[in-house]
């Protein structure tokens, strides 16, 4: 996978300490599992008042960006891991500007 220049530069630098970089509970898990890092993001948004988060849908909304660049789905495919193209389209939003735009390139 392609790193972008400044991210490759952190993790050139990063000294890893030793065990899980996200730990879960103590005694409970080893590793921070996906279920508790979205609480722990849904309870965070919850705090300042920010509602309808959650980890799914910050990758929803990565996925729609790289749509809205113009990015091809083929692309957007292999980056997500989807293996079915129909599931990636159900994933992406589109916008009534971007059904406009499509339309006016007919020409009418």
């Amino acid at each position: 996978m392609d790193i972008p220049p400044g991210l490759a530069a952190m993790l050139g630098e990063y000294q890893p300490q030793p065990g899980a970089m996200f730990p879960g509970m103590r005694g409970v898990t080893e590793r921070l599992t996906r279920f508790m890092a979205d609480k722990i993001l849904r309870d965070a948004c919850k705090r300042i008042g920010v509602e309808g988060v959650s980890t799914h849908s910050f990758r929803r909304t990565a996925l729609t960006q790289m749509s809205s660049a113009g990015i091809p789905l083929r692309t957007i495919q292999e980056i997500s891991g989807h293996s079915d193209l129909g599931t990636l389209q159900r994933y992406l939003e589109v916008t009534p500007e971007q059904k406009r735009k499509a339309v006016s390139v007919i020409g009418f």
